[in-house]
């Protein structure tokens, strides 16, 4: 019962303190000195004993998890071990022995080493004298120094020219054998194939057969032989009748045309209003060839 007692007085002392708080400094200041001279040692017992009797409560913070998901990093290649890069840009150069720009040698070395520190390693070959540099319209171009080049002897020359030479009437053989191989192998592809060559073989098999029948229908014994005269007679009636067809043929069409020109018609039009037969009409889509 008195510990409640005191924690009574000791939430209404607080709750004292507080109001006394909210007035006014200005109007109150000497009544709050004597207030709190008379009313700090109380205070300072009654929480002593309720920190006694009830445990501190500590207060944690709980820090915000944020759930991202990773970022992934785009792989890179791995880059080449370069320990000298000046060394292996003039092997480089050398190798090469040709003309490039800053750029060119960033990406023909496959960008393994920064432009920053290739410009520098470039310029100072350019100062020690085993590169060259030009500029060409606000671009710098590395050559390697040709007066270091050691230049070869005329037996050597002669010697490469030698080889050279070799070399060349071996290409030109290898050139003729290859040409000879390219046209067995095209007249291999231009032979029929297996299945093909059968297929022919049936079809001028079939065609044999046929030809064998005629033949054999010609030369039955019943047959009618025509005398040589009678067959030259047959000729020229032909040639008579066929000359008098493609002759009144030109006619008709030349009369059709004109009156189809009169009309204003087409030649279609005034050969189905004159009820004309053409040879279409008739199952004759060409005149017969001449016999020979």
């Amino acid at each position: 019962m008195a510990n409640e007692m005191e924690e009574f007085s000791l939430e209404e002392t607080d709750e004292d303190v507080d109001v006394y708080d909210d007035v006014d400094e200005s109007s109150t200041s000497d009544f709050n000195s004597d207030f709190e001279k008379a009313e700090a040692p109380t205070n300072a017992n009654k929480r002593q004993k309720l920190s006694a009797g009830q445990p501190a409560k500590r207060a944690v913070q709980v820090k915000p998890t944020l759930t991202k998901s990773p970022v992934k990093t785009a792989s890179k290649p791995a880059n080449e071990d370069i320990r000298d890069p000046q060394a292996h840009i003039l092997e480089y150069m050398r190798r090469t022995n040709r003309p490039y720009s800053l750029l060119n040698v960033y990406e023909n070395l496959h960008r393994n080493i920064p432009k920053s520190i290739l410009t520098r390693h470039l310029d100072s070959l350019v100062t020690n004298g085993q590169l060259v540099s030009k500029v060409y319209s606000k671009t710098k171009i590395y050559y390697l120094n040709q007066m270091d080049i050691q230049l070869p002897s005329m037996d050597e020359r002669r010697q490469l020219e030698d080889d050279i030479n070799k070399l060349e009437d071996d290409c030109a053989v290898m050139e003729k054998k290859t040409r000879d191989v390219e046209i067995v192998l095209s007249s291999i592809h231009s032979e029929i194939s297996d299945e093909n060559l059968k297929l022919q073989i049936e079809s001028l098999e079939k065609q044999v057969e046929t030809l064998q029948q005629e033949l054999d229908h010609l030369d039955r014994e019943e047959r009618v032989i025509i005398p040589p005269e009678q067959k030259q007679a047959l000729k020229r009636a032909f040639a008579k009748y066929r000359a008098a067809w493609i002759a009144r043929k030109r006619l008709v069409m030349d009369a059709v045309e004109q009156i189809a020109e009169g009309m204003e018609k087409k030649t279609k039009d005034v050969i189905k209003l004159c009820d004309i037969e053409t040879d279409v009409e008739c199952g004759v889509n060409c005149i017969p060839s001449a016999l020979v």
